[in-house]
């Protein structure tokens, strides 16, 4: 039985779920409670994005500038934001405060055991998305295929392994921002992605590569 734990209700665990016993395996998803032995905890992280930003760059790898004291000129954050919710928010005080670094595409890649299993790019959903804060909510979605993987950045992948390692995840999803000299720079390790399409087919695979070993 494969056990699939999340905190919260999660529709992204529940696809999985599905997906799994679309290919023939026992599955169960559990929600709250605690995990249980074995399971495959959908959410592991802790939630303060801001030690995450810390966690980050002690292992070296490129994040924006970060402080817990207000930086005049730098963007107000929460520990727990979502969406983005707290930058267009336009908040004047925050948990913590991070510079604004501006990039002109934005990529998500997911790992799964140390292994890239799925690489995509945010393009707009809608007319007018918001310009610099590339969420769903502002106007962006999350598309794949080999016109816009060719576009993620070389070493971007090494990178996002590296980065979900340093969180001591299984696996996460990695926001990676293209800066206009296409160096890149970390956004965040999701740890509870929304998945949807193909990309719950890429996880469910990697969960039965993972328990097949």
């Amino acid at each position: 039985m494969i056990t699939i734990y999340c905190a919260r209700r999660s529709t992204g665990a529940l696809l999985l779920v599905n997906k799994l016993r679309e290919f023939g395996q026992q599955a169960q998803r559990i929600v709250g409670g605690g995990a249980p032995r074995g399971a495959i905890n959908w959410g592991q992280g802790g939630g303060n994005k801001y030690e995450e930003l810390r966690t980050l760059w002690a292992a070296g790898i490129p994040v924006p500038p970060h402080s817990r004291n207000k930086v005049p000129g730098w963007l107000a954050r929460r520990f727990t934001h979502m969406e983005a919710n707290d930058l267009t928010a336009n908040l004047t005080y925050g948990d913590y405060y991070v510079q604004f670094v501006p990039t002109v595409r934005e990529h998500r890649i997911h790992i799964f055991n140390g292994e890239s299993i799925r690489a995509q790019m945010k393009v707009p959903r809608r007319a007018n998305p918001h310009p610099d804060f590339r969420s769903h909510a502002n106007g962006w979605k999350l598309v794949g295929g080999p016109e816009y993987t060719a576009q993620v950045p070389r070493g971007a992948r090494e990178m996002a392994k590296k980065a979900v390692a340093a969180m001591g995840y299984l696996f996460g999803a990695v926001d990676i921002g293209v800066k206009e000299d296409g160096r890149p720079v970390i956004w965040e390790v999701n740890s509870q992605p929304g998945i949807e399409g193909t990309t719950v087919d890429a996880y469910a695979k990697a969960v039965i590569r993972y328990k097949d070993n």
